[in-house]
C-alpha cells in the first residue's frame, strides 16, 4: 500500500484476534500440543531460596543468573545426583544438530535413579520430550538456563 494510513481508515480496519486451529493439527502434533500445555505439578523436593538483587525484575535477573561455582549441598536425599565437570561447572550443554533444524539440552554425568530424575527434569522443561541415551539424557530444546538454575537450587 503506497499512501498513508489515515485515522478514517485505521477506524475502519477490523483487527482480528488470532484462531488456534487446534482442530486442523495432525494427531501426532494434537497429541505433542495436550502434552505441552498440561497444568504445572508441583516439584517433588525442595529448593534453595536464591538471593536476587532487588534491582532487577525476575525477567532480567534470569537473563543476567550465572551457577555459581560452588555447589550448595541438598536441603534431603535425593534418589540421584549429579556430579559437576573438572572446572566446576554443571554438565549441562546446548546442541544443535541437522542444519540448526534440531535443538537439544544435554545433561550429562547423572548418577543413581535416572526415571525419578527424568519425571522431575519434565515438569522443569514443560513436559518436553526426554530422550535417555548412554550417560546422557537429550531434552529436545534449548532449555540449558532453566536446568543450571533447577540443578543450582537443588544443592548441585
Amino acid at each position: 500500500m503506497t499512501n498513508k494510513l489515515t485515522p478514517t481508515y485505521m477506524e475502519r480496519m477490523i483487527v482480528r484476534m488470532p484462531l488456534l486451529k487446534e482442530k486442523n493439527l495432525h494427531p501426532n502434533s494434537k497429541r505433542r500440543w495436550n502434552q505441552m500445555t498440561q497444568p504445572v505439578e508441583p516439584l517433588t523436593w525442595k529448593l534453595h531460596e536464591l538471593q536476587k538483587q532487588t534491582l532487577l525484575g525476575d525477567s532480567e535477573f534470569l537473563k543476567q543468573w550465572r551457577p555459581e561455582n560452588e555447589p550448595m549441598g541438598t536441603l534431603e536425599a535425593l534418589p540421584f545426583s549429579i556430579m559437576r565437570t573438572h572446572t566446576g561447572n554443571l554438565p549441562v550443554y546446548t546442541d544443535i544438530r541437522t542444519g540448526g533444524q534440531r535443538q537439544l539440552t544435554v545433561v550429562r554425568k547423572i548418577e543413581g535413579d535416572i526415571e525419578a530424575f527424568k519425571a522431575e527434569l519434565a515438569k522443569v522443561v514443560s513436559n518436553a520430550t526426554i530422550e535417555e541415551k548412554m550417560g546422557r539424557l537429550e531434552i529436545s530444546g534449548i532449555h540449558s538456563q532453566k536446568v543450571k538454575l533447577w540443578l543450582t537450587r537443588l544443592g548441585f
